[in-house]
């Protein structure tokens, strides 16, 4: 029988929250549970998804890992260029300048996908390094003009230290180890470099959702930290925050009326309660 423990805080306690039902789930045939942690309240997939049914549920859901697939079709010049200016409104609200702190600086971006952010950073000047698990997404990115290396965090080039800059965007949560793997990124951070991390946070709309809660999003998402856990998180690894924003309303594009969403949306980042949670952090000198 599997027993629990958090991959975040330790903890052998937890107590049911949800059973998915989400698209991921009826694709594979796969079905899991959603814990809430007692020590540090993650929401957690439990029994935990092994590597290979993660793998299956990118190939027969999303299309990420698949050969000839159509993902690629959604990354029209409209598509990157509304990603891009997502990535400068998070750079701006969380005020961090892209203007390089010197000629050498470098930047790494973990799960950098087809490379929107690294584009923006290397018009700034930065050096530019990205690396991520997917051959399809990578091959979408200019990697000519940046350094980018398929495959897991343990596999990166010995040289890819010393770095100014790390952001990791929309990633923390498809990670069996994300706690471990946070811990080995700012190990990459000089002292005094700066991290931006962005991944859901349970708070009071997952509350107000419950189990309807977008986030919930079955194997795609394995585990979903509180706030104070992600703060907690990234001080326990010698990193102090500056600041943090939040956003995200839960209304859908297409499904709720344009006025409605933006003011909700509005709303929840003003209160700071949005689903989504994004923090600036400095690594201690």
């Amino acid at each position: 029988m599997n027993k629990f423990i958090c991959e975040i805080c330790d903890s052998d306690e937890c107590s049911f929250y949800c059973h998915v039902k989400d698209e991921t789930s009826r694709n594979t045939g796969f079905e899991f549970n959603y814990v809430r942690c007692g020590g540090c309240g993650t929401l957690s997939l439990f029994p935990l998804p092994t590597q290979e049914q993660i793998t299956l549920a990118n190939e027969t859901l999303l299309g990420i890992t698949r050969p000839n697939s159509s993902f690629d079709k959604r990354y029209t010049d409209g598509y990157r260029e509304a990603l891009r200016n997502e990535y400068r409104q998070t750079f701006s609200d969380l005020g961090i300048e892209i203007t390089p702190p010197h000629p050498e600086a470098k930047c790494f971006d973990f799960g950098c996908a087809i490379g929107t952010s690294l584009d923006i950073l290397a018009d700034a000047g930065w050096e530019t390094y990205g690396l991520d698990v997917s051959k399809q997404l990578t091959a979408l990115a200019n990697q000519s003009r940046h350094k980018i290396h398929v495959g897991e965090i343990d596999t990166l080039p010995s040289d890819w230290t010393g770095f100014d800059f790390i952001l990791t965007i929309e990633v923390l949560e498809h990670l069996l180890e994300p706690a471990n793997t946070l811990k080995k990124l700012i190990a990459l951070l000089k002292p005094g470099g700066v991290l931006l991390t962005e991944t859901p946070q349970v708070g009071m709309l997952a509350e107000l959702y419950g189990e309807k809660w977008r986030v919930l999003a079955g194997l795609d998402h394995i585990h979903l930290m509180p706030q104070s856990t992600q703060f907690k998180l990234l001080a326990d690894n010698g990193c102090s925050i500056e600041r943090w924003i939040s956003f995200g309303s839960g209304c859908t594009s297409g499904l709720t009326p344009r006025h409605i969403k933006k003011a909700f949306d509005q709303l929840v980042k003003k209160q700071g309660i949005g689903d989504f949670l994004a923090i600036k952090s400095v690594k201690s000198k």
